[in-house]
C-alpha cells in the first residue's frame, strides 16, 4: 500500500540528508541569483551541522566525518564575501567553524562537571571573546 509523503516524514530522514537538502537549496538559489534565500539555507545548514557535530560519538573517525561538510561552509563563506558589508558575518562564521572543528578533538581528560578540559577551555574562550567584542562595540 502506497502513501503520499507528508511534511512530518522529514523527521525520519537522517541528519545528513537534511543537511544535504539545505545545501542543495542554497546552491540552487545562488544559481538563480537569489542571494538572500541562499544565505538563509546556508545558515540553516550550518545550524544543522552544529547539532550533528554535538551528537557524534567520540571516535577517531569523527574528524574524517566532519571534513566532508567543510565544502558547504566554504560556499557559504564565498557567498558572504560577495555581499557588501557582510565582513562581520564572515568573521563570525569562520570563528564558529573553527570552534566546531576544535570541538571535534575535545575528548581528553574530563573535568569535575564531566565535560572535557578542551571543551571547558573552548567555552571559556568563547565567553571571553564575546565579552571583549561587546566592550569594543
Amino acid at each position: 500500500r502506497s502513501r503520499s509523503w507528508k511534511a512530518d516524514d522529514s523527521e525520519r530522514l537522517s541528519p545528513y540528508y537534511h543537511w544535504a537538502s539545505q545545501i542543495g537549496q542554497a546552491d540552487a538559489y545562488l544559481l538563480q541569483g537569489k542571494t538572500a534565500e541562499a544565505r538563509t539555507y546556508y545558515e540553516r545548514a550550518e545550524a544543522l551541522l552544529d547539532r550533528m557535530t554535538a551528537e557524534l560519538p567520540m571516535t577517531s573517525r569523527r574528524q574524517l566525518f566532519l571534513t566532508q561538510f567543510e565544502a558547504g561552509t566554504g560556499r557559504y563563506l564565498k557567498l558572504l564575501l560577495s555581499i557588501q558589508g557582510a565582513e562581520g558575518k564572515v568573521l563570525e562564521v569562520i570563528r564558529h567553524a573553527r570552534v566546531r572543528a576544535l570541538r571535534t578533538y575535545a575528548g581528553g581528560p574530563r573535568t569535575a562537571r564531566g565535560q572535557s578540559k578542551t571543551a571547558e577551555l573552548l567555552t571559556r574562550y568563547s565567553t571571553l571573546l564575546a565579552e571583549r567584542e561587546a566592550t569594543q562595540a
